[in-house]
């Protein structure tokens, strides 16, 4: 390669959770009605979530926008909403990885963004997460472990989380006394 060849420079790279759709069809993205209704599903939940779609030959790429300086876990939390909405609007595989991409050229590319669409390859009606992104979601989301991959299965609301102890979730139980003793 030319030593004049500018090369990617870490400022240029972003931690940021990609979300990679596919028709579960053997349709591509822009060569059949099915793959129309599915193209405007995701750009009309890409306007309502601020977020950037980009049309691959075979599958969109979406980058969900949580803000540009904002935490990993905010990053995933915010890809994990949009891909449950664009599920119940839509019939597409879809994936969500976490990592480093670069947002500097013309269609972003990095590993997260290979990895969602290595996950996002197979047809499946789950939303597929890679290892990063399932441990960013934490307790907030409901996350399935198959013998395969992981899955997205929705969103926890506030109150129903409990406390996560050695990797498994557990009741926050024994403290009765404790609690009632600080409350004297």
């Amino acid at each position: 390669a030319p030593a004049s060849r500018a090369r990617t420079s870490f400022a240029e790279q972003r931690i940021l959770s990609v979300i990679a759709a596919r028709p579960r069809s053997t349709a591509a993205p822009g060569s059949s009605v099915g793959a129309d209704a599915h193209a405007r599903a995701i750009d009309a939940l890409a306007r309502e979530l601020d977020s950037e779609v980009f049309t691959l030959p075979d599958a969109w790429l979406l980058l969900p926008s949580a803000g540009t300086h904002s935490a990993a876990t905010d990053q995933a939390s915010h890809a994990a909403r949009c891909a449950l909405r664009l599920s119940n609007r839509a019939h597409l595989s879809l994936a969500i990885a976490t990592g480093a991409v670069d947002t500097s050229t013309r269609v972003p590319i990095g590993i997260a963004i290979d990895r969602a669409l290595e996950l996002s390859t197979e047809a499946s009606t789950h939303i597929k997460l890679d290892d990063l992104t399932a441990r960013l979601l934490g307790t907030r989301f409901s996350v399935v472990e198959t013998e395969h991959c992981l899955h997205l299965t929705g969103e926890i609301e506030e109150g129903e989380t409990t406390d996560v102890l050695m990797g498994h979730r557990t009741p926050f139980v024994g403290r009765t006394t404790e609690l009632a003793i600080l409350d004297a």
